[in-house]
């Protein structure tokens, strides 16, 4: 189980069984673990016992993990980099109205945006396409720096197209970012790869005509269901 990340509904849980009695031995049979795992959580949690008593913790230390936790967004990464343990942060939670506050501010945010890696600016969700996305951190590159970054690797012929086009599909106007939506050469254009894969020998007018036909078909089609 080492590594294993859980959720807070997961951590509350555990706690609420320990301090209503269940055995370290039953825990471990529910969890399916053993009774040094579950003596091992007690301890990352920072649950209280007879030789561990609670220490309620210190303001600096609630507001060094909140920065920590918009930094790394990641909420057990924050714990473990202000040394807060998860009971805690729940005491805290529940206690301090104010820490409440700014927590639930930082994690809507968190959970509403990414951070580019790149040009560490805050991005809502639609500006970072999925493939660059991490969602443990929620972080990734955005489609600017991905655009930047693309053209620094593309050969001086590919890049100077680029730049002419803006890096936009020559036939969808699309960004090629990479993956399906590399940029491939197709005649004297750029398109996105998934559109030279589409496109095959056709030429360019026999491909737009086709494109069209397809319209006009889906078309029809969805008027007449």
């Amino acid at each position: 189980m080492a590594g294993k990340e859980y959720s807070f509904q997961q951590h509350n849980d555990f706690i609420r069984k320990y301090q209503e009695g269940t055995t370290r031995k039953e825990l471990a049979r529910q969890l399916g673990v053993t009774v040094s795992a579950v003596n091992n959580r007690l301890v990352r949690l920072g649950v209280p016992t007879e030789k561990r008593p609670f220490q309620k913790p210190k303001e600096p230390t609630l507001k060094r993990f909140l920065q920590c936790y918009e930094e790394l967004r990641r909420f057990m990464g924050a714990l473990k980099a202000s040394a807060l343990t998860y009971y805690q942060f729940q005491w805290a939670y529940k206690k301090l109205p104010r820490f409440r506050k700014a927590f639930t501010e930082h994690y809507n945010v968190i959970q509403s945006t990414y951070r580019c890696t790149l040009c560490e600016k805050v991005f809502p969700e639609e500006d970072i396409p999925k493939h660059a996305r991490k969602e443990n951190t929620r972080t990734g590159q955005c489609r600017v720096c991905l655009a930047e970054r693309r053209t620094m690797i593309l050969p001086r012929e590919m890049k100077a197209q680029w730049e002419k086009q803006g890096g936009l599909c020559a036939y969808t106007g699309r960004p090629m970012n990479g993956g399906k939506d590399a940029a491939a050469w197709d005649g004297d254009v750029l398109c996105r790869k998934v559109v030279r894969e589409m496109k095959g020998k056709l030429g360019k007018e026999e491909f737009v005509e086709l494109c069209r036909e397809v319209v006009v078909g889906s078309a029809a089609d969805g008027q007449t269901t």
